[in-house]
């Protein structure tokens, strides 16, 4: 079974990559991965999707808080992982890992993942999720 390392970029992740290369690993390109190099030249929130984001933050800012995941309640494990599922899994269940409720909580709990959820009305909406390893950290969003 093959070892797949996903969602690195030279820009964030060069000595991963070149250990990874040292150790015989193939680089593939996968997806396109958009980097804000100065986060003070505000030409990053010209994009749709960036000011659509931002305008919903705005909006709910007053009826959201941001939670660690080791402050999810059970209800917010579920949740993640069914966010998980339905962004990851449900188009290319092939190609990602099919983690479970106790993994989730087992991460989190050990450090091996870092959550927070953005909560509204005790309903988590989004997930952050920063996988620790020994190379340093990588972070994922569903």
């Amino acid at each position: 079974m093959p070892i797949i390392i996903r969602s690195l970029t030279p820009a964030l992740h060069t000595a991963m990559i070149d250990q990874l290369r040292h150790s015989g690993f193939l680089m593939v390109p996968t997806r396109q991965i958009w980097i804000a190099d100065n986060i003070r030249d505000h030409s990053w929130r010209q994009r749709s999707h960036i000011k659509r984001d931002l305008s919903l933050a705005r909006k709910y800012a007053a009826q959201t808080e941001w939670v660690a995941g080791e402050d999810f309640s059970d209800e917010d494990f579920a949740r993640s992982l069914f966010l998980y599922n339905q962004i990851y899994r449900g188009k290319f269940p092939e190609f990602n890992p099919d983690y479970s409720l106790s993994f989730f909580k087992t991460a989190v709990a050990t450090g091996f993942i870092k959550f927070y959820g953005l909560r509204s009305v005790n309903f988590v909406y989004i997930i952050e999720a920063t996988f620790v390893h020994f190379f340093g950290e990588d972070q994922i969003y569903f």
